[in-house]
């Protein structure tokens, strides 16, 4: 077996070498935590404490639709990645969210203007 040695600066060996470092450990690191779109199945009450709500509030929620739910027999589940999610559409943006988008809007509107839309 013939052996192959390269002629690299120690410079560029020592960045490879810390980028395939930095590479395995997050592989590492993905594959031993849990992953965070685990779904569980609550009840209305782990709900409202998951949501901070007294349950009667979690039950109208459900009667006028606003909850994402399932329901079997008698009994309402709540998918906690639907929750979440839930969660994330009432979330307001930042002022500097804002204002990127407006930037890009005013951009786009003054593109539109100058080809005679």
């Amino acid at each position: 077996m013939e052996q192959v040695f390269f002629n690299f600066p120690l410079t560029e060996l020592e960045s490879i070498f810390k980028r395939w470092m930095k590479e395995s450990q997050m592989e590492v690191e993905a594959k031993s935590s849990p992953s965070e779109t685990t779904e569980h199945i609550l009840t209305v009450q782990e709900v409202a404490k998951f949501l901070n709500l007294a349950v009667p509030t979690v039950y109208s929620k459900v009667s006028k639709g606003e909850l994402p739910f399932t329901k079997r027999s008698k009994h309402l589940y709540f998918s906690s990645t639907d929750l979440m999610e839930y969660l994330k559409i009432g979330r307001r943006k930042s002022k500097s969210e804002v204002e990127q988008k407006a930037v890009v809007y005013v951009s786009n509107t003054k593109k539109g203007l100058r080809n005679g839309k």
